[in-house]
Order: C-alpha cells, then structure tokens, then sequence
C-alpha cells in the first residue's frame, strides 16, 4: 500500500483528469481542474468506480459519496484526499 505522503496533489489531479476523460469519452485537456464534479453528471456506479480503481491505483480508500458531492472541484476533493 502506498503511504499518502508519498502521492502527491498534482498525481491526484493527473489521475482525476484521465479517469474523467475516459468515462467520459473526451479529450483529458477538456477537464479542467477547476471543474465541479457535479459538471460531469457521474452516476452511483461512476461513482463507486472511481473510489474503487483510486483505491487500487494509490492504496487510498475513498468515500464514492466523495465523488457525488454537488459542487466540489476536481482540484478541491484531490486536495482533501492528499491531505489524508
């Protein structure tokens, strides 16, 4: 398991991005960071998904309520994550 010190906020953002763009079908320069979530229009499962492959990816368990929470940006919930 990754310690949470070591990912850094940028590779949370990165992550974000990418994951973002290819549920959605789109270019990962179209997100942006500063984008709410809430933009994407994600679903439960998208939802529980994203928690469940960024568990996996860097060893952090996420709340997938954390990814259906109106009007948090992208950049805003990868800061709480990285914080711990």
């Amino acid at each position: 398991m990754t310690e949470l010190n070591d990912i850094s906020l940028e590779a949370l953002i990165r992550w974000m991005k990418l994951h973002l763009a290819t549920v959605l079908g789109e270019p990962v320069e179209q997100i942006a960071t500063d984008a709410c979530l809430s933009d994407f229009d994600l679903d439960s499962i998208d939802a529980v998904t994203m928690a469940f492959e960024m568990e996996e990816r860097f060893g952090i368990p996420v709340n997938p309520e954390t990814f259906m929470e109106g009007d948090l940006q992208i950049g805003q919930i990868a800061a709480t994550i990285s914080q711990g």
